[in-house]
């Protein structure tokens, strides 16, 4: 068996091989924060969102905002990446949709916390029947499509079921912006402005 596959359940549960040990690596870029700050409501800086793998960025700071949340991106990073690499189990295990889109939502209010997250992938992990948990998959990172592209892999009544899940379309005021920091200048602009208005 190839490095890439395994069954669902070893992707979902992990390896029960008593060598395997876990690390955090924070590239150098982690905070140690007071206990009772929010996940929430907590700000920093977006010069921070400039390090890491771009391509798996949330839009969080695309149209030049002078601060965001670090926790909701963090969950927006992972719900990217959890896109490329598992967007082709989406039809065995549905529940993948909706998780994708509220990890990675644009609306960071509205965006899962990672262990609203957490809890999301056990109760989907619960409702899988024994022989997809068993069926072997081979996952490579991969471009993902857009929300339309793993939403209409699943069956008809359970997009019906979690619709409210979708990730919105952006209102027109945010395309503009998206559409002005597409140029360099046009994003340096915003920035300057959002960091001189604090907006």
């Amino acid at each position: 068996m190839a490095d890439t596959q395994r069954s669902v359940q070893e992707y979902i549960r992990g390896s029960q091989n008593e060598d395997v040990h876990y690390c955090v690596f924070d590239f150098d870029i982690s905070d140690v924060l007071p206990r009772d700050v929010s996940v929430k409501t907590y700000r920093s800086d977006s010069v921070w969102t400039y390090y890491g793998t771009a391509s798996y960025h949330p839009p969080d700071a695309w149209h030049g905002e002078h601060d965001y949340n670090p926790f909701a991106f963090d969950v927006g990073c992972l719900g990217n990446l959890y896109k490329s690499m598992f967007s082709n189990v989406v039809p065995l295990a549905p529940l993948l949709a909706p998780l994708f889109d509220k990890m990675t939502t644009w609306n960071v209010e509205e965006r899962f916390t990672a262990s609203e997250a957490a809890d999301f992938i056990e109760h989907a992990y619960s409702d899988l029947a024994q022989d997809v948990l068993d069926t072997t998959v081979d996952l490579e990172s991969q471009h993902y499509g857009g929300s339309d592209d793993y939403w209409s892999r699943i069956p008809q009544d359970v997009a019906s079921h979690w619709a409210q899940y979708r990730t919105p379309q952006p209102p027109w005021t945010r395309s503009l912006l998206t559409k002005v920091a597409e140029s360099e200048m046009g994003w340096r602009l915003l920035r300057f402005i959002r960091r001189t208005l604090r907006v």
